[in-house]
């Protein structure tokens, strides 16, 4: 039997409501700069939920959670 455990860096904030995925920004009352982990939650299309890192531009999926598993 092989198991792993892999430590997950945390996300800054969690939305509750939808946002534009891009630029850095408040959510919830707190001030996102680059590089932030962000647990977006509420868009209108389910498929852009996910944790995504903030950047100046557009948004990228986290690494680590950008997959079926």
């Amino acid at each position: 039997m092989t198991t792993s455990v892999a430590v997950k860096p945390p996300c800054r904030v969690q939305t509750t409501a939808a946002i534009t995925l891009s630029g850095e920004q408040t959510v919830n009352g707190v001030a996102l700069v680059t590089d932030d982990r962000v647990l977006v939650m509420a868009q209108s299309t389910g498929t852009e939920n996910g944790i995504y890192v903030v950047d100046t531009g557009d948004w990228s999926r986290a690494a680590d959670f950008d997959g079926a598993n």
